[in-house]
């Protein structure tokens, strides 16, 4: 059973790595496009890049339907930012699932709160 863990734990840090690695790539792909149109790199605070959904789930799923459509600078940046905040949850889901393929129940029962946290916490705006 040990091989079997450090094999999901191996999973577990890969895809937080090609996670955090796919946001950083989208944002400098995004920051290139941004600076390429003639933009500056002062700070701007306009709406159409704030988050007008209801919830975080469907802010993501329109990002991703966006950057697919129309890969802008706008699209792609929001869309590394999205995943760069979809990360620790993603954490959590695969920690629940580590934790019952281990049988370890205390800590399934404790990372399960912390997924329920997080979950309510990105479904309230």
């Amino acid at each position: 059973m040990r091989s079997n863990n450090v094999a999901l734990e191996s999973i577990i840090g890969y895809s937080l790595l090609i996670c955090v690695m796919l946001a950083l790539f989208l944002e400098i792909v995004g920051l290139m496009l941004y600076i390429s149109a003639g933009n500056s790199l002062s700070i701007s605070l306009d709406q159409k890049l704030s988050v007008q959904e209801e919830n975080f789930f469907t802010y993501t799923l329109r990002t991703i339907s966006s950057a697919i459509r129309s890969p802008s600078y706008v699209n792609l940046m929001s869309l590394g930012i999205a995943i760069l905040m979809f990360t620790p949850y993603l954490r959590a889901v695969f920690s629940v699932a580590y934790f019952i393929l281990a049988k370890n129940y205390k800590y399934t029962l404790i990372t399960s709160f912390v997924l329920v946290v997080i979950t309510i916490s990105l479904m309230v705006q």
